[in-house]
């Protein structure tokens, strides 16, 4: 896995177990509006498409949910 110099997972971030906790849902919700752009970037990359791009990012969310 690639990642930036010194950038934290969102799971090093903000903790795996903290998203399992329902108390934490909101914890969940910030971590993935941070994230959003940067996923909107890379489905964009592999997709082409914004509208598709969003769709996918849009699906992510529902699942994670």
């Amino acid at each position: 896995m690639c990642k930036r110099e010194g950038a934290l997972s969102m799971s090093e971030q903000y903790g795996k177990a903290s998203f399992l906790n329902p108390i934490n849902s909101d914890a969940l919700s910030r971590a993935f509006e941070a994230h959003r752009p940067r996923l909107l970037r890379v489905a964009y990359v592999i997709v082409g498409s914004i509208a598709e791009a969003e769709d996918c990012v849009q699906e992510a969310w529902l699942r994670v949910q």
